[in-house]
């Protein structure tokens, strides 16, 4: 097996190939071969050269992967907690990176490394996204669960406001010290993150102002430095529903950035003054799509977050998989479909007591 015969890995020298395959181990399985357990730990990704694996969650297929997909880039960013299981569809070759050796090939400068947080931020965002699109073809004739606030007031409060409620920098903001104080940036070196600092932006804005907008398209992701935002989905052109409420060091609207042709899963509004750190899809695309430490660190960020989303996505298409084989009406609950499209657009603690999956 050789990282030479993966598409992913074009462009870099087969000799510098060759030399990081000492970081892989090289594994062969047979048919029907368990790989990953749901809810085990263990931060390790697979790279398939060649054969077909399953993935389930709760005994509902997710997808398949075959060659040149990665499986378990989420345990490898992530907190190392499997999300799904993944078993083979037929004989299957695989290359498989731990976190520990990931971490020394990044140390070294490799473009591999470089390239696989590329590729693992664009991977995962697809599967959010055909996840996403399986759960809105499940809610199709479902009726709607229960509404929490109405949108008169909202849409009231954004006329007034809009973008007239968002201001410029806060005086005396600190940029660094919001990036460490948020999860997702966790085990950064502090000189590194000083100066991915640098490419983000202060903003604020008063209460009931409508950060982003469900439906547009995106054009910044945000991070909440002083505040709260709620997270919020139109009903039926007159009510909508609150599923979240972010604090500081969560983000929101990284979807919009990393898929260019998405459009917003769902609105954030501030429930009062609010500072942030803001950075537009120019900057994002210019550091996320460069081989050093400031982009390995931006990368790595954003991957973790949609980790997140991608893994309570699985959950609520599982439930609602299950509930549609069962179901006699047709009817399904609303508010963990709209809670599942809009993890698309935050990260963070959107899962409150009504809204998780054990409620």
């Amino acid at each position: 097996m050789s990282l030479t015969r993966l598409l992913m890995f074009g462009g870099i020298p087969e000799d510098h190939l060759k030399w990081a395959m000492q970081y892989f181990e090289e594994v062969g399985v047979d048919f029907g071969t368990h790989l990953i357990s749901e809810g085990e730990t263990d931060a390790s990704m697979l790279i398939i050269v060649d054969g077909q694996l399953s993935m389930t969650t709760g005994g509902v297929e997710l997808g398949t992967a075959s060659k040149g997909d990665l499986v378990g880039e989420v345990a490898l960013f992530g907190a190392g907690v499997r999300s799904a299981n993944v078993e083979s569809l037929t004989q299957a070759n695989l290359l498989v990176l731990s976190r520990q050796r990931f971490l020394e090939l990044r140390d070294t400068g490799s473009p591999v490394a470089y390239t696989i947080e590329l590729f693992a931020l664009d991977f995962i965002t697809e599967r959010l996204r055909r996840t996403n699109q399986q759960i809105a073809r499940l809610s199709e004739g479902t009726t709607e669960g229960e509404v929490t606030m109405r949108k008169g007031i909202f849409g009231r409060l954004a006329a007034a406001l809009g973008a007239d409620g968002m201001g410029g920098s806060p005086v005396g903001l600190n940029k660094l010290a919001a990036l460490q104080a948020s999860s997702l940036f966790s085990d950064a070196p502090k000189e590194v993150l000083a100066k991915l600092a640098e490419e983000f932006t202060g903003a604020s804005a008063d209460p009931g102002t409508y950060v982003i907008n469900e439906g547009d398209r995106g054009d910044d992701m945000f991070l909440i430095v002083e505040g709260a935002v709620d997270v919020i989905v139109d009903v039926d052109g007159r009510l909508v529903e609150g599923l979240a409420t972010l604090q500081v060091g969560d983000a929101f609207g990284m979807g919009s950035l990393v898929d260019r042709t998405a459009q917003r899963m769902a609105s954030c509004v501030t429930s009062g003054h609010c500072k942030f750190l803001m950075m537009d899809a120019f900057t994002f695309m210019r550091v996320s799509r460069v081989g050093d430490a400031v982009g390995s660190v931006l990368r790595t960020a954003m991957v973790r977050a949609l980790a997140q989303q991608l893994a309570y996505s699985n959950g609520q298409l599982a439930m609602l998989e299950m509930t549609h084989q069962r179901a006699t009406t047709g009817s399904f609950d609303r508010h963990r479909l709209r809670a599942a499209a809009a993890a698309m657009e935050a990260h963070g603690s959107y899962l409150n007591e009504e809204s998780s999956p054990e409620s």
